[in-house]
């Protein structure tokens, strides 16, 4: 009987080495993706702008899952501004949503970025035309003013384009990130999944 206990128990710890041994290798597959996706950059500052940007999007599809609202509606006054410091201020959302806000939603949120102007979010049609009818699909788009051409070039490859293997034919109006200018610096328009659907 107690060759029997010891077989079985012999079986499960052969088990857990076989769990150990697979989730390292999906560990090890998961820092080299990691790894592959990160180094289409060229300098660091691309990676963390990349990342601060999603994080943006991100704190505000949680925000419009709280509030239960197409998020332009959920602020008391929306100037651009006071759509972004939402996020972290509840005094900017309307009276009527403000129990359900549940923020901040992104901690060391700033309205300026250091290197490329400010933030603020607008709402635009899928064609980029800012009248935003009932009748019409609009999105909320996160806008930075003043984004070296350069560095919108890498953004808008590493999002619209799958790092460069998909080359738009128009990239300033089509896709994800937009431009309403060829300039240097140019203000980018980045549309976010947060869209409120035509009735």
């Amino acid at each position: 009987m107690f060759k029997n206990v010891r077989f079985f128990s012999q079986r499960g710890a052969m088990f857990g080495l076989d769990a150990r041994i697979a989730l390292s290798i999906f560990g090890a597959l998961a820092v080299v993706s990691g790894y592959v996706g990160i180094s289409k950059f060229r300098t660091a500052q691309d990676a963390a702008f990349f990342k601060e940007v999603l994080a943006i999007e991100e704190a505000m599809e949680l925000m419009q899952t709280d509030l239960g609202v197409f998020y332009q509606f959920a602020i008391d006054n929306p100037n651009g501004a006071n759509d972004i410091a939402a996020l972290n201020d509840d005094t900017l959302i309307d009276a009527k949503y403000r129990d359900r806000w549940n923020g901040p939603y992104l901690d060391g949120l700033r309205t300026d970025h250091p290197l490329y102007g400010d933030y603020n979010v607008l709402y635009r049609r899928p064609t980029g035309s800012a009248a935003c009818l009932y009748n019409i699909d609009c999105f909320a788009v996160i806008r930075l003013t003043s984004v070296p051409a350069e560095v919108w070039e890498r953004f808008n490859r590493m999002i619209d384009e799958n790092g460069g293997s998909n080359v738009e034919g128009s990239p300033l109006t089509e896709g994800q990130v937009r431009s309403p200018n060829a300039v240097d610096p140019r203000t980018m328009l980045y549309y976010t999944s947060l869209v409120r659907r035509a009735d």
